[in-house]
């Protein structure tokens, strides 16, 4: 089966996806943004700007959709991850504002699509230099971009009735240059799969591998054994004719064989939502603005400010994603919480509905309690009276015992 037919089939089930479970999703939406919502707001103390973020992230149907699917539309399993999303969103998500280009990640511009309309990243693995702690702010606010992305595209296709929305990307991974020596960063493939995946689940429909060799198969071993088996159907090796025939050249830098301009000369649609920075739209009077007086430029991103939190929280709080479990926090600035024992545990959910039952029922239990043990008392006390009288009462029969014998003799 070719490329196309292949991405065309599983374009194909998922339409069918969302169109079937597009009003359970409206209906997850509206819990969430009536019943969640507030009370989130209120737990965390949230100003006026976050709040509009957040609702507006509610409104992106596509993303609520792609949760929902990851968790199999299980009710209870979408309103957990959706709650555990919002508040990360508030707590981690770095602002959208103006930062140094990321050339290991981009999008291509709107006229380049595939065959289906989806829009087009391009990763270079060998451009993918720094820290694991430095790269991890990027990485998220590039997702978050090619959210807002979609989200755009689909807000100008949704004047055409009759338009399903975009629900994913296609991505050229570009890993020429890429050796054993580049794979310095193997955390962060794993914080990649299990923080952020769950955050933006499903948003790529597939991988074309670019510059791929006999070298890299060692890579690719390595990878195999990572990914899971949904990923792997969707990484694909094309040669440059079966890229060029399923894009078309026109959608295709020079770079890479097409007949788009190089990459040098194309704009990234990202840039368009980021906002600038108040510090470069105010300049300070007392000091000039000059080469020697600027700081020099960092790639890394300041996170926002997280609220703060306890190294662990109590299983029964409103602000608990995995409600009933005892959650933890990695790191003293990591406000992303995880269930403390890597897992939900039976015992743990025991000890939650014992605690949930001794709250409703404490004040009835201690006077059932407090009823028992007093008529106990008087009971033993009853009985013990009783066994004192026998013995005086024996004692008495015995000396009289004793008396007729002596009269007797």
């Amino acid at each position: 089966m070719s490329i196309r037919a292949t991405l065309s089939s599983q374009l194909e089930t998922l339409q069918k996806l969302y169109d079937t479970n597009e009003a359970s999703v409206h209906s997850l939406q509206d819990i969430l943004s009536k019943d969640i919502l507030p009370g989130l707001i209120d737990e965390l103390g949230l100003n006026q700007a976050q709040q509009e973020a957040l609702e507006s992230w509610l409104r992106d149907t596509p993303s609520v959709f792609r949760i929902c699917k990851r968790h199999k539309f299980t009710t209870s399993f979408a309103l957990e991850a959706l709650q555990n999303t919002l508040t990360w969103r508030v707590s981690v998500l770095p602002p959208l504002d103006a930062a140094p280009p990321t050339p290991f990640l981009r999008c291509l511009p709107p006229t380049a699509h595939d065959p289906f309309g989806r829009p087009i990243v391009l990763m270079r693995l060998a451009e993918l230099t720094g820290t694991s702690e430095a790269l991890r702010p990027i990485i998220i606010r590039n997702m978050e971009l090619f959210r807002l992305h979609l989200e755009s595209m689909n807000a100008h296709r949704g004047a055409d009735i009759g338009h399903r929305p975009i629900l994913q990307y296609v991505a050229l991974l570009d890993i020429k240059s890429v050796s054993f020596n580049n794979m310095h960063n193997v955390d962060l493939l794993s914080w990649y799969i299990n923080e952020l995946v769950p955050r933006f689940p499903g948003m790529l429909a597939a991988v074309f591998v670019l510059n791929y060799s006999w070298a890299h198969s060692g890579l690719w071993s390595i990878a195999k054994r990572t990914l899971p088996s949904s990923a792997l159907c969707k990484v694909f090796f094309p040669s440059q004719g079966e890229l060029l025939e399923y894009f078309s050249p026109r959608m295709i830098p020079q770079d890479y064989g097409g007949d788009m301009s190089p990459l040098s000369q194309l704009d990234d649609p990202l840039h368009s939502y980021l906002r600038p920075s108040p510090e470069s739209l105010v300049l300070s009077p007392t000091s000039p603005a000059s080469p020697s007086s600027a700081p020099p430029c960092s790639i890394g991103l300041v996170p926002r400010h997280a609220p703060a939190h306890p190294a662990s929280s109590s299983r029964t709080s409103a602000t608990n994603p995995f409600f009933g479990y005892p959650i933890t926090y990695t790191t003293s600035s990591s406000s992303t919480p995880a269930l403390r024992y890597g897992r939900r545990r039976k015992r743990d959910l025991l000890c939650t509905l014992v605690q949930l039952w001794w709250m409703r029922w404490k004040v009835q239990t201690t006077l059932t309690l407090a009823v028992f043990l007093v008529a106990l008392l008087a009971y033993a006390t009853r009985g013990s009276w009783r066994r004192r009288w026998r013995w005086r009462y024996g004692n008495l029969q015995a000396l009289h015992s004793v008396v007729q014998t002596l009269a007797i003799l």
